[in-house]
């Protein structure tokens, strides 16, 4: 049976996250504390994260439950305190600042929404082909909800060329949008930065290579994604570990512009 196995939230986008057993739903469709913080370098307006420099990767974040501090590297601040700031300008070696956005980071909301999808079994399946643990996968590609109950890459079936799919985790109704292009960090070890020589090209060819019968292929400009990006509805429900989820069908048809966002990710898609 397809159910929420487990739900991953990053506070300040691209730190560490950690696994909660229930998320509430804000309006636009993000979840609560997920992506609400974001670095934001002072003199472009840029967010600071792992394509920008690698010294995000030697940050390790915790919070305390209410999301109230942080602990980076062994100092505790509260966040939004000027201290916090400090520290990260000092440690990036230019002048920031933690900003909020309640309902997600912009660059997230402006991709889709809702939270992002993947079956625990795909995390498996692709630590599996890469000799890393769990762990260290979930890590690398900081996927939000993970179904359990279903094989690798059941979430593929998410998307579709034609028109986007309705489903449901619990009382939260979702619609998959677009599979998860990746970037450049996934190929880099969390801990040290250090990025895995051959990473993308084999994700990528045994991805293409066990494409499942499911999967509309027409749906992937690339074969480096992983996960499916969603909309979300239902303000004030909450998500939890152990939700069921049914796919509903058919739900409302993208953007017309969706055919040449493709086009676009598939023209300036490189392997490194």
């Amino acid at each position: 049976m397809p159910h929420v196995s487990r739900i991953n939230i990053h506070p300040i986008k691209a730190l560490d996250g950690f696994a909660v057993a229930e998320a509430r739903v804000l309006r636009g469709g993000a979840l609560e504390h997920d992506r609400e913080w974001a670095i934001i370098a002072t003199a472009s307006g840029d967010i600071v994260n792992g394509r920008r420099t690698p010294r995000v990767h030697a940050l390790r974040a915790t919070y305390d439950e209410a999301v109230e501090r942080v602990t980076l590297n062994g100092t505790t601040f509260r966040i939004g305190d000027p201290s916090l700031d400090a520290f990260l300008s000092d440690w990036f070696q230019e002048t920031v600042a933690l900003r909020h956005f309640p309902q997600g980071t912009p660059d997230h909301l402006k991709r889709m929404p809702g939270p992002s999808v993947v079956s625990t079994a795909t995390l498996e399946q692709v630590a599996d082909w890469l000799a890393l643990s769990v762990d260290e996968v979930r890590r690398r590609f900081r996927l939000t909800i993970e179904v359990g109950g279903v094989p690798p890459f059941w979430e593929d079936q998410l998307v579709r060329t034609q028109h986007a799919v309705d489903f449901r985790a619990g009382a939260v109704r979702m619609s998959g949008i677009e599979h998860c292009a990746r970037c450049i960090v996934p190929p880099r070890n969390p801990e040290t930065g250090e990025s895995t020589r051959g990473f993308q090209k084999r994700f990528l060819t045994l991805r293409r290579d066990t494409l499942p019968d499911w999967s509309d292929r027409g749906a992937f400009p690339h074969f480096y994604h992983l996960g499916v990006l969603t909309r979300a509805s239902g303000e004030g429900s909450s998500i939890r570990v152990g939700d069921q989820v049914v796919i509903e069908g058919a739900g409302a048809r993208p953007s017309l512009l969706a055919p040449l966002r493709r086009l676009r990710r598939r023209l300036m898609f490189r392997p490194e």
